[in-house]
């Protein structure tokens, strides 16, 4: 049976009310879930895997016209580990968005989604079009995860690994990850390696590695197969909802050469945005644009964004944004 409670708190970045709950999956998963705002048109986001709604937590703040619902993927954050492997399936997941549309008695949303969970979001408007007003890519794929992360090699390379590993090996990897990120070099070989810029901050990259090491790494391992398997560039021209895809030049997950500009021409009537020094963090530095974007998209397609986030300049040129 699926159920749900609320509480509400306070969000340290936000003022308007936030309540949180839990949704119980048909096989057990619970997923923890919290909504920001009680006015204004519905913004459901979904995380990238391995991410919290942490990512998130700078565009939201932006977004007190809307009612904004996030929620953790199972094995992440305050959801359980996936109870089946259905669950942790980008399928599985689409369902998941639907059933938290369900639970809070929402009839349609806009459905945004950051690094995987770009598949995620725009595998639920294609399955379920009519809970759909609008979908937004944020530095993600609509293919296959490891055909273009880490330029390619790196994401195959991984691909590859994650297919043979089972049981115990499977946390071993997750150990010898974890341990990687405890070295004082970590935020470096990051801005090295360009997975994120200046933008990001060391306090951002130590949340966001606190949070993996609380994944459950089984669960993580059918999630990343599933999204490594998932192609849905064929499938984007038959996509209902008007779709806004933001890319990064310089993103090494999810690069706009190989991902944001191959999904503009698979989705014709789609808008593609470009961040010139757009990095897999954007969402921490350019969230001001990202979150005004967003709002500028979403309000010329009647999903009715109310204001411009302060900070955010939205002329092309000088934002370094590219049409």
């Amino acid at each position: 049976m699926v159920g749900h409670a609320c509480s509400v708190w306070t969000d340290s970045l936000c003022s308007v009310p936030t309540r949180r709950g839990e949704l119980r999956r048909p096989d057990g998963t619970r997923i923890a879930y919290r909504v920001t705002g009680d006015r204004g048109p519905w913004l459901l986001l979904c995380n990238g895997v391995t991410t919290t709604h942490n990512f998130w937590s700078r565009a939201v703040s932006l977004w007190p016209h809307r009612r904004v619902i996030q929620w953790d993927y199972p094995g992440h954050g305050q959801s359980s580990p996936a109870q089946s492997p259905t669950s942790a399936h980008m399928l599985g997941l689409a369902e998941t968005c639907v059933a938290l549309l369900d639970a809070l008695d929402v009839e349609r949303a806009s459905l945004a989604g950051f690094s995987m969970g770009s598949q995620v979001a725009l595998l639920t408007a294609l399955e379920h079009p009519q809970r759909c007003d609008a979908a937004v890519s944020v530095l993600g794929p609509s293919g296959k995860l490891f055909d273009t992360a880490l330029w390619g090699v790196g994401g195959k390379t991984f691909g590859a690994l994650l297919r043979v590993l089972r049981g115990p090996s499977v946390h071993l990897l997750h150990k010898a990850v974890n341990l990687a990120t405890l070295t004082p070099a970590t935020y470096a070989v990051g801005r090295l390696l360009a997975l994120y810029g200046a933008e990001t901050s060391k306090q951002d990259v130590a949340a966001i590695t606190a949070h993996m090491r609380t994944l459950h790494a089984p669960t993580l391992r059918e999630m990343l197969l599933s999204a490594g398997a998932l192609d849905l560039g064929p499938r984007l021209s038959s996509l209902d909802a008007p779709l806004l895809i933001i890319t990064g030049e310089r993103d090494a997950f999810a690069p706009a050469k190989t991902v944001g500009r191959p999904m503009k021409a698979n989705a014709p009537d789609a808008e593609l945005v470009v961040l010139q020094e757009g990095t897999h963090g954007s969402l921490f530095g350019h969230a001001p644009v990202i979150a005004a974007t967003i709002d500028r998209f979403l309000e010329a397609r009647g999903a009715a964004g109310q204001i411009d986030p302060a900070g955010a300049d939205l002329d092309r040129d000088a934002s370094g944004l590219e049409p």
